[in-house]
């Protein structure tokens, strides 16, 4: 998000640079919730089998769900005030990196569990369908291991942010000093 080049900017182009990369990141989160949303949409009206058809349209509850927590909760809240001096600047962008960083953190439970309900029954419905089989452990072990690194991401993301939102809140970053 932010480079070394970034360390020396002021805090109002700094809060500025941060609005376009939440902006950017909201943009390609509700890309993906319209393509899983159509996707399984899809899917809940072609599938044979209820069990198939309830688990796809969970995933569409699950993707909306998802783009509408993301509404709520992840965008920004800048006063207009704060935009106009160096010291409201570097406040709103500081309360604002770690309201980000604590949604980062919390993104398994209020942002990836809401599809795995789905999931999980699409999964269960291929056992049903098709018994054990190596393909639909790998399907199993594939989503697993998304879940946990999409976790991991974000915890790492979230961490990182709230790293530099400490410096910034320090009396160094204060003056401008914070990598």
């Amino acid at each position: 998000m932010f480079g070394a080049d970034d360390a020396t900017l002021p805090p109002c182009e700094l809060l500025w640079k941060f609005e376009r990369t939440i902006r950017r990141r909201n943009w390609r989160e509700y890309a993906a919730a319209a393509f899983v949303a159509l996707s399984f949409g899809a899917m809940a009206l072609t599938s044979r089998g209820a069990l198939r058809q309830l688990s796809a349209a969970t995933m569409v509850i699950g993707a909306r769900y998802v783009a509408w927590r993301l509404e709520r909760d992840g965008s920004l809240r800048i006063a207009a005030g704060e935009r106009e001096s160096e010291d409201a600047a570097r406040g709103a962008l500081v309360r604002e990196m770690r309201r980000q960083a604590d949604l980062l953190h919390a993104a398994p439970i209020g942002y990836v569990a809401p599809l795995g309900a789905g999931w999980a029954g699409l999964v269960v419905a291929d056992l049903l369908d098709g018994g054990p089989s190596r393909f639909l452990a790998l399907h199993a072990l594939c989503g697993v291991a998304l879940g946990a690194v999409i976790a991991f991401a974000n915890r790492h993301a979230a961490r990182k942010l709230r790293e530099r939102a400490s410096a910034l809140d320090s009396p160094i970053g204060a003056r401008g000093g914070a990598a």
